[in-house]
């Protein structure tokens, strides 16, 4: 059995070691347009909305706010600068900010309060980004917190969506393998698409999945995913400005260029950029080979 196993532990390595790794040369004779390119804008300033003018392409760009009205609001903001452009509504929580089971209850209650007025309009693209507070957040409001009826509500956004006329577009991290997918499911981080009608982002942010061993298993992952689902998979990429956090490390334009040729390379023609304010004429040099 420790032979087998040893054998079993060996073949992975070579597999993973014998994929050739994807770069930007290995298309550069074909024909790699025909992407479609969106954005994540997390602080919708008018600054960083205005940076909506460089693009000449149809796009999506999915604005942060905390309320349906306040979206609305940024929505108007965004078609002044650019109306060619489409507005997709990315709610964050007040406290919480992210969507989990680990968020606060109440603000999880307000939410689908809040989806639920888009009842009769016309369909708008929500993301729900799942990803957990801090441990400190949780352990400072557990109180206030309860993960079964979290996940449950969370679970009634993905049910509601017909209902509540919204086309659900789910951000998570991108995983190497089903197991890593299975923990996630447990904590109430992703849902299968088989049970619910949505469409899944993940997030390869190509920082966080430099070593070799661990980028190419969860490239391989989305492309199988992408193979059984279609168009339903896409990617996240980035980043071109920072988040939440303030101190995350950037992609350069030739990054950004081998991501996107990644993304061509498996299939994947779907893909959404963090974020919009830091678009600039290199990265759109970039981009343009792409769309």
């Amino acid at each position: 059995m420790e032979k087998l196993l040893t054998i079993g532990v060996i073949a992975l390595f070579i597999g993973i070691a014998i994929v050739p790794p994807i770069s930007s040369q290995n298309v550069k004779n074909q024909n790699t347009t025909g992407m479609r390119i969106n954005f994540y804008e997390e602080f919708p300033t008018y600054e960083n909305l205005s940076k909506a003018e460089l693009i000449n392409f149809p796009s999506t760009i999915f604005i942060a706010a905390k309320s349906l009205k306040e979206f609305r609001e940024l929505e108007k903001d965004l078609y002044d600068i650019n109306p060619m452009l489409e507005a997709a509504y990315w709610p964050i929580l007040n406290k919480s900010y992210w969507v989990s089971p680990s968020s606060l209850t109440y603000e999880l209650e307000n939410l689908l309060k809040d989806l639920e007025k888009n009842k009769e309009n016309e369909t708008l693209k929500v993301l729900i980004d799942l990803e957990s507070p801090s441990r400190e957040f949780y352990f400072r409001n557990f109180k206030n917190i309860s993960l079964i009826q979290g996940k449950n509500l969370i679970k009634k956004i993905f049910e509601k969506a017909e209902e509540f006329n919204i086309k659900i577009y789910a951000h998570e991290g991108a995983y190497a393998n089903i197991i890593e997918q299975m923990i996630r499911q447990i904590k109430g981080l992703s849902y299968p698409l088989r049970k619910y009608s949505h469409t899944k982002i993940f997030g390869y942010f190509s920082e966080l999945y430099k070593p070799y061993y661990r980028r190419e298993p969860t490239i391989r992952y989305m492309e199988r995913q992408h193979n059984k689902y279609g168009e339903i998979i896409q990617a996240a990429l980035g980043l071109i400005a920072v988040g939440q956090a303030g101190n995350e490390l950037l992609v350069s334009p030739e990054e950004l260029d081998v991501d996107l040729c990644t993304m061509y390379e498996i299939g994947l023609r779907n893909v959404t950029i963090f974020r919009l304010g830091g678009l600039n004429e290199d990265y759109l040099n970039v981009i343009n080979k792409y769309v």
